[in-house]
């Protein structure tokens, strides 16, 4: 991601040309500057999820605190499902738009599209890394302004 395009970036880098200070800008200072490590530690919540085992598949738990909930959702929605397949797909997915439900209006699809490609690379690692002897398929779905990442096991 070298290349930035988004209005955030773009809105700082033009404030930098623009300063009397002659001050540098390139996307490691912008980083430096606009940044804290507080807002990575919290989108770790979602880049590396938490997930837990039910009945022999894994579900999404973004919150960490909703196993009980999600267990007996998963239990009410499989007889719905056609498959095992199709309930894990349908339970582990997540809405980007509803993420940043109140400032994703600002943000281009591109950005949309460029951050659900990150959660899905990093659900792809996470996954791999916690469960080594199973196989994930992990993917976006939907249109792209409203990506949905999910995961299943087929």
């Amino acid at each position: 991601m070298n290349d930035v395009r988004n209005w955030k970036y773009k809105k700082w880098e033009n404030e930098m040309k623009e300063s009397p200070y002659n001050t540098d800008y390139n996307v490691p200072l912008y980083i430096n500057y606009e940044i804290y490590p507080e807002d990575i530690e919290i989108i770790s919540t979602i880049l590396l999820p938490i997930t837990f085992e039910y009945k022999g598949i894994i579900l999404l738990n973004i919150e960490g605190i909703y196993e009980k909930e999600i267990s007996e959702m998963y239990d009410e929605g499989l007889p719905n499902m056609a498959s095992k397949v199709e309930a894990q797909e349908s339970m582990n997915r997540l809405v980007v738009d509803d993420v940043f439900f109140n400032t994703a209006d600002r943000s281009s699809n591109e950005t949309i599209m460029n951050v659900a490609e990150l959660i899905k690379h990093n659900w792809e690692y996470h996954l791999m890394k916690k469960y080594p002897n199973r196989h994930f398929i992990v993917e976006i779905v939907g249109e792209s302004f409203y990506p949905v990442v999910t995961f299943y096991e087929p």
